[in-house]
């Protein structure tokens, strides 16, 4: 059986007042009959004819060792019926973490196959800062954390997705402090495919932007609103209450 934790932000598109969340299908159930059913991830209830983004993370034997992967892929809705396949080249490991947005509205879903629980990432650590770089003042993505992958999500604009994996310590963090790490919005790259003309960098944090953090050796995650962090608010203000399979607030 599988799992499916559905979300909804705090703030989205006026475009979006009448979108639905994308539902998450792990391996079979989806209504798409071209799919291959093969270690597949089905997204249903999306912008017809629209892109969606998928995020995911996971862990899984391969011989003696634990190998731990992810994915960031954009599919887009070719043939206008609210539903992508995307195919994994392995088996669905039972470790695994998931989130598909929609890139029109910013509505999201998180989910993972049934009988793995995955951890929830504290946000009151992440906030935007600023750092001093050759003679220039630079806006930076503070958080607490060894290793993250870290997504930027603009809604409305196709073209506006952007990936970073930070380590703490590693080339990309800015802060000499070991026990929080950050990384430059100027330093996040897009995810959006390199022969699309005029893909946007990363200058500033926009209100409705969605920022997602991905723990790959932890399998965590959490989801949070731009505008909460350019409000300094704390970063848990951010989302709403899960909404769990059972269609009860959790």
């Amino acid at each position: 059986m599988l799992r499916i934790i559905r979300i909804l932000a705090l703030a989205t598109l006026s475009t979006s007042t009448l979108a639905a969340q994308p539902v998450i299908h792990l391996g079979t159930g989806g209504t798409d009959t071209q799919a291959d059913t093969q270690a597949n991830i089905q997204i249903d209830s999306m912008e017809p004819g629209g892109s969606v983004a998928l995020f995911g993370a996971h862990r899984r034997l391969e011989g003696y060792a634990t190998v731990a992967g992810g994915l960031q892929e954009i599919a887009v809705d070719e043939d206008g019926d609210g539903s992508v396949a995307i195919g994994l080249d392995i088996d669905l490991p039972l470790a695994s973490l998931w989130v598909a947005v929609d890139l029109a509205s910013g509505l999201f879903s998180v989910s993972w196959p049934e009988g793995f629980e995955p951890a929830t990432l504290a946000a009151s650590g992440l906030r935007l800062t600023e750092h001093e770089h050759q003679e220039e003042t630079l806006t930076a993505l503070a958080m607490s954390g060894r290793l993250l992958d870290v997504f930027v999500v603009r809604p409305g604009d196709a073209s506006a997705v952007w990936h970073r994996t930070l380590a703490n310590g590693g080339p990309l963090d800015v802060d000499p402090d070991p026990a929080s790490m950050s990384l430059l919005l100027g330093d996040f790259e897009s995810l959006v495919e390199d022969d699309v003309e005029g893909s946007p960098t990363l200058a500033s944090l926009s209100p409705e932007d969605l920022v997602i953090l991905l723990d790959p050796t932890r399998l965590g995650w959490q989801v949070i609103q731009g505008d909460a962090l350019l409000d300094g608010l704390p970063a848990a203000n951010a989302t709403t209450a899960q909404q769990g399979s059972d269609g009860g607030l959790r």
